[in-house]
């Protein structure tokens, strides 16, 4: 606990202090290391000089090519005010005394002042060694007497201040004790102190210090029992207060120490502070993600940002997964708090509140506003091709492509892609492209930089450069992945959304995948940065096109990775329907070649199409050419003579119903 008798004077260091030290202040420098002895004489004096004062340095021990030294140390020139006579070294012991008296020193300090202010300075600023080796001083009697008369006669009544300097490893505590006594202000160790065991000097001089010290120690027991009571009336007020708080708080220390948390702090976070308290806040599983659902690591907390920088953070959104399963959200503020005189934070205070209730209620009033949003969303004609053109045209293996077809996958996209309007892209399985769409304004700006970066017109060029940055997610860390495990992906992508990936399946294989990017762009200052870095564009165009994305609600989102899946599905059957329909028709063809071979007349009635499918051989036997007789039922049937239409019609609609397999048909 710090001594009850000295007030440790606040905000002030050395330099401010003796800035702003009182003409008629009188101090002792008590010190042990010559390092804090330089510090202090340096700032006592220069701050005088600065101020218009003269100064005087009275040494004894040291030089006064000691004290030139001293201040050059400090990088400060005194060799202009000595040369004008506004600072004056003397070593001079007959100074201070004269047959084992102070007396001349009082005079001589005295008639300086007087001096001083006949030259036009605002005042005199004197310090002064005090050695045991002074002529003439045996125990404490003497400087004590000394140091009072400069109470009682000298500072009343010149503008002067005085600091008087003891080494304290060369006096006996008695004499130390005694100096004490006699300074109102005592400088120690780099800080400064009003002394409550300074004693008037009336009293003093009066032989009443004995009196006067008894009287001083029970104010101070008293002081102190005050004192104490007040710092624990104190800190139950604080406590009351800090747990009365909605906000949670939190106070931690620049080494990561968590050295407070309140009730609220508690209750919001779902922890208990024993928990945490006393320890690191690396040391503990905050579980704390982005409001995109990334996951927040401790370096990124709001109030480490606070510690490194100083730099206070406000309405930061963080989200706390809890053990089951919820999400708490809080809105986060930091202060720096510093200590005196440093430059970096020695702590931070964080206050947040839980926004869980308020953030669902804003997403139920999105979900409103989406359904009552009467917009429409855009038809596949109106998905532009980029300025790079379709990289359709580089595909290769084309299963999809050619199964399905470019217009109808557009129609397909645009079921999943209108809830969203960022992007999609349908690959094959060896990463051509089926489809690529950029419907936003943030995803069409990120892919159009990005392309630009390869500089290269030649798109399969670009596409194999690494450096198309919204490719290189799209397909590697998104799609490709999909295509390997046969299972969805869903990740953070280069351009700040996320990418929802799933892959297509047709005849129990992987044939391919197809993804959309979705969520709010950034808007935070940091992230913005980061992509304009990589993306090598101004800042203020993606804030922009930030701005413009109409957020989704979270229904919305799984919806379209609803319809994603559905897409996927209805692509792989139209491949296979595909596959069986090339397959088929290659048995056709196979069996034609095979009839026509034998000689046979043939013909099918295809009851989907209700086209007839024939040989030419058929055709021959009754007497016509095979272009001469279109494939259409109709038209076979007005080659039947009108007495047998009836009786043959009948015939087919048996077989039709299955009744028979067999009939015969004669035309004439």
């Amino acid at each position: 606990m710090k001594n009850a008798g000295y007030g440790e004077l606040r905000n002030y260091d050395l330099k401010e202090f003796f800035k702003k030290l009182r003409p008629h202040d009188h101090l002792c420098l008590l010190y042990e290391e010559r390092d804090v002895w330089a510090d202090t004489i340096v700032h006592f004096i220069h701050e005088g000089l600065k101020q218009n004062q003269k100064c005087i340095y009275v040494a004894d021990e040291n030089t006064a090519q000691e004290i030139r030294d001293t201040f050059n140390d400090k990088d400060i020139d005194i060799s202009e005010y000595e040369s004008t006579g506004q600072l004056v070294i003397t070593s001079n012991r007959e100074t201070y005394t004269k047959k084992g008296h102070f007396d001349p020193m009082i005079k001589l300090l005295i008639s300086e002042t007087e001096k001083a202010i006949e030259e036009g300075y605002n005042a005199l600023r004197v310090t002064g060694e005090i050695t045991p080796a002074l002529h003439g001083i045996k125990g404490s009697e003497k400087i004590l007497e000394y140091e009072t008369k400069l109470n009682r006669d000298l500072f009343p009544n010149y503008p002067c201040a005085v600091m008087c300097q003891y080494d304290m490893q060369k006096f006996d505590p008695e004499i130390i004790k005694g100096v004490i006594l006699a300074h109102p202000l005592v400088v120690k160790d780099g800080k400064i102190y009003r002394n409550f065991y300074y004693i008037q000097p009336e009293d003093l001089l009066n032989q009443k210090k004995s009196e006067r010290q008894i009287k001083q120690w029970l104010d101070n027991l008293e002081r102190e029992k005050q004192f104490l009571e007040t710092i624990k009336n104190q800190k139950e007020e604080y406590e009351t207060t800090f747990n009365s708080l909605n906000e949670g708080v939190i106070l931690q220390k620049s080494t990561g120490e968590i050295l407070s948390m309140n009730e609220s702090a508690e209750k919001i976070l779902r922890i208990k502070k024993e928990n945490v308290v006393g320890k690191s806040s690396m040391d503990y599983e905050w579980n704390m993600i982005k409001e995109n659902g990334e996951d927040f690591s401790p370096e990124e907390h709001p109030s480490i940002h606070t510690l490194k920088t100083g730099e206070s953070c406000r309405n930061k959104v963080l989200g706390r997964e809890n053990k089951d399963g919820s999400t708490t959200w809080i809105n986060v503020n930091t202060n720096p708090i510093y200590r005196e005189n440093s430059k970096t934070p020695d702590a931070v205070v964080i206050s947040f509140s839980d926004i869980t209730k308020r953030k669902k209620t804003a997403e139920e009033l999105g979900q409103i506003k989406w359904m009552l949003n009467t917009r429409k969303y855009k038809h596949n004609e109106e998905y532009r091709t980029p300025q790079y053109g379709n990289l359709t045209e580089l595909n290769k293996s084309g299963l999809i492509l050619k199964s399905v077809g470019e217009d109808i996958l557009k129609g397909i996209a645009t079921d999943y892609l209108g809830l969203l309007e960022t992007s999609t892209a349908i690959y094959e399985k060896n990463g051509d492209y089926a489809l690529g769409i950029f419907s936003s304004g943030w995803c069409r700006f990120l892919d159009s930089s990005s392309r630009a970066l390869c500089k290269t017109k030649d798109n399969r060029k670009a596409l194999n450069s690494g450096k198309w940055l919204c490719h290189e997610c799209c397909w590697n860390e998104a799609a490709k992945p999909a295509i390997i495990t046969g299972k969805p992906t869903d990740i953070a992508c280069e351009g700040g959304i996320r990418l929802y990936a799933v892959p297509i399946w047709a005849n129990n294989k992987v044939i391919g995948a197809m993804n959309f990017g979705y969520g709010d762009p950034p808007k935070d200052e940091d992230t913005l940065n980061d992509i304009a870095k990589k993306y090598s564009v101004d800042i203020n165009e993606l804030k922009k096109k930030a701005e413009e994305y109409q957020k989704r609600p979270p229904f919305i989102i799984d919806l379209a990775k609803e319809r994603l899946h559905s897409s996927a599905r209805l692509i792989g059957t139209m491949v296979e329907k595909n596959q069986a329909m090339e397959e088929l028709k290659a048995i056709n063809t196979t069996l034609q070649l095979a009839y026509e071979g034998a000689g046979l007349g043939i013909w099918d009635h295809d009851f989907r199409t209700n086209k007839v499918v024939r040989t030419g051989k058929w055709a021959e036997m009754l007497g016509y050419k095979p272009e001469e007789i279109d494939e259409m039922l109709d038209v076979w049937k007005k080659l039947i003579h009108p007495e047998d239409k009836e009786r043959v019609e009948k015939i087919i609609q048996k077989t039709d119903d299955g009744v028979t397999d067999e009939f015969k048909v004669v035309h004439r």
